[in-house]
């Protein structure tokens, strides 16, 4: 028994160290392409950086996040005076032109004022026909006494007839020259409560689209409170107000194309993205917050604002929505390669 494990030792032991060697060398075969793999690699990247001391080149567009708003800014409309909402003429979404009519406060006070102001002008007309009339009766009368003492002096009377009938055509003139004075007041006062109603209604100042409506019928509207009435907003075409940061203003061409995406990531929403047309470029820097009225108004870095328009076929936007915008900027001839 002793014998027979002695020769099952003396046969196993040189086979498993035979096992082992074979292992180790299969493993540095496999091992050997790929760090050969690894350290090309690591040459190609070395080769791909810049040498020290010196910048990378800038990539070859400025990526930014534009602001839709509509052409022209928006309209936020208040009552000019204060009262009662009788009736919201429009919703949100609603195309309106100038001078429609988009509120309507409580007017019947203000429409029974103009009443009252129509009959005191028709009152005042009145007076002022009967006195162009005794204006016109007294200059016949003295024209005939006049006549008389001309033609006639023997028939005439004592010649202070005469002056009385000429202070009476002054008189008389006087009179009409009063009446129409208060016609001409009475005007006024119609016209004043014309406006004072007119006041009562909110019109569009301009054709647009409305945004908002932040009232309904019954509500009190005042003249001094923050939420406007009604917001409206020129969306044909959309505007897209970019800024561009400080560090990229040497890069920045106007006349280089842009495009807008949709928000989120750029390269897989190629197919969606839109052709941005240039309006205007803001002459001046403000600070980030005032262009794009998030946080205090003097917050943020100092940017160049610069507007485009959105003619989108491929993507819808809404005023207020963020969305991605990449501007071409080739790099100048002294850049380094």
């Amino acid at each position: 028994m002793v014998i027979r494990r002695s020769w099952l030792l003396s046969i196993l032991m040189p086979a498993v160290a035979i096992a082992a060697l074979m292992g180790a060398v299969l493993s540095l075969i496999t091992r050997a392409p790929s760090r050969q793999a690894s350290a090309v690699v690591a040459t190609q990247a070395s080769a791909l950086r810049p040498p020290p001391g010196i910048a990378a080149p800038p990539p070859p567009v400025i990526e930014a996040t534009g602001y839709v708003e509509p052409a022209g800014g928006i309209a936020n409309l208040s009552p000019q005076a204060e009262g009662v909402v009788s009736a919201v003429l429009v919703q949100p979404g609603d195309d309106v032109k100038t001078g429609d009519k988009i509120v309507q406060l409580d007017d019947r006070v203000a429409r029974a004022n103009v009443a009252m102001e129509q009959a005191a002008v028709g009152l005042a007309q009145a007076q002022l026909v009967e006195a162009q009339s005794n204006l016109a009766d007294q200059q016949d009368q003295a024209d005939r006494v006049e006549r008389m003492f001309k033609t006639m002096p023997r028939l005439a009377s004592s010649p202070d007839q005469l002056a009385r009938r000429e202070y009476a055509v002054a008189t008389a003139r006087a009179e009409v020259a009063k009446a129409q004075a208060v016609v001409d007041r009475a005007n006024a006062g119609l016209a004043a409560a014309r406006t004072a109603l007119d006041m009562l209604s909110v019109r569009a100042p301009s054709d647009a689209t409305v945004l908002r409506v932040n009232t309904h019928a019954g509500d009190y509207a005042a003249r001094d409170a923050t939420t406007p009435l009604v917001v409206l907003g020129q969306v044909h075409p959309l505007y897209v107000r970019v800024p561009i940061e400080a560090a990229d203003l040497a890069r920045f061409d106007p006349h280089q194309t842009a495009y807008a995406y949709p928000a989120g990531s750029q390269a897989s929403q190629q197919k969606l993205r839109a052709r941005l047309t240039l309006v205007h470029v803001d002459p001046t820097l403000v600070p980030r917050n005032a262009l794009t009225g998030q946080g205090s108004p003097n917050g943020g870095d100092r940017v160049l604002g610069v507007v485009y328009a959105l003619q989108s076929d491929t993507f819808r936007a809404y005023p207020g929505q963020s969305i991605e915008v990449s501007i071409d900027a080739p790099p100048s001839p002294n850049a380094p390669q």
